[in-house]
């Protein structure tokens, strides 16, 4: 879509800063004044982007990623093992380490070598309370040369591995839909995205969401008023004394809670939104629970 963003990175992992950041073509701007390779090899058409890299750099471009402009969630990442983009039909490969020829001289790294293949929608998950599975399910509006899609899940939305494969469709611009069903999710927050590969090899990232899965989460832990707005009691199972309590959002980062009266928490200064509660007991037992704040 025009108008959403572009990262490019030095690695694989498209982690860290990003090397330039830049938006898809038509913004609908007129600009008076921009380098000849811009104006006429991308100024004006939808899709088409482009940006400055550093010349000093060793690893070149090797991931490019697309965000989305309405929410700024990941759309998809394309990668390369060393910088040195392969060529797309006729047009020669596109090395992006130390590049030295400068705005006169642009690297173009052509749509084939850096495609969007597969069109995602309605990524989502759902947890099972009784079962304890979470069922991850997504659609493709469109697909090219779509070989399959690999799950991965992680713990704290850095570090993923796979869970397991589900054949695409090959080539569609039919509504295409997939499930697949996470039997032995982890406790707490769990973070899901597709690795997509095409027949040849390339492959793409989708967005990542996350689901509160219901295993490990304990029932003789009660947490009232829930949904909550400011003060809330925490009931533990006989015997049991607090230590401390932490709350995990949806992005993974914890934030220790004050306890007052040996057993309320003030959830007020919280953002609106789906915490896990984390209770450590006197005698070393971890208790956990979901609470909504609202």
């Amino acid at each position: 879509m025009s108008k959403d963003f572009v990262a490019v990175f030095d690695n694989t992992g498209a982690t860290g800063r990003p090397l330039a950041i830049t938006y898809l073509e038509d913004e609908g701007l007129n600009i008076a004044s921009m380098p000849n390779s811009y104006t006429s090899t991308v100024n004006g058409k939808p899709g088409y982007w482009g940006t400055i890299i550093p010349n000093n750099n060793p690893n070149g471009v090797r991931a490019i990623s697309r965000y989305r402009l309405s929410d700024g969630t990941l759309y998809t990442t394309n990668t390369d093992a060393d910088g040195n983009w392969p060529p797309g039909g006729a047009d020669p490969a596109a090395n992006t380490v130390n590049p030295t020829g400068g705005a006169t001289t642009p690297l173009i790294i052509p749509a084939a070598s850096a495609p969007l293949p597969v069109t995602y929608y309605d990524l989502r998950t759902k947890s099972n309370a009784e079962a304890k599975t979470v069922l991850v399910s997504w659609a493709t509006a469109a697909e090219t040369g779509n070989d399959f899609f690999e799950i991965q899940r992680s713990a704290d939305a850095l570090t993923y591995t796979a869970l397991g494969r589900v054949k695409g469709t090959g080539t569609t611009t039919a509504r295409q839909e997939y499930r697949f069903l996470d039997e032995a999710p982890a406790p707490g927050w769990n973070y899901y995205r597709l690795r997509q590969v095409d027949l040849d090899g390339t492959e793409s990232l989708s967005r990542a969401v996350a689901v509160l899965s219901e295993t490990g989460l304990d029932a003789a832990l009660t947490v009232f008023p829930n949904p909550a707005q400011g003060v809330v009691s925490l009931r533990l199972p006989a015997g049991q004394l607090i230590w401390q309590v932490s709350v995990v959002g949806l992005n993974g980062q914890r934030q220790q809670m004050p306890v007052a009266n040996s057993n309320q928490i003030d959830v007020g200064t919280l953002p609106a939104a789906l915490y896990l509660l984390d209770v450590q007991t006197t005698t070393g037992q971890l208790l956990r629970q979901r609470l909504l704040k609202q």
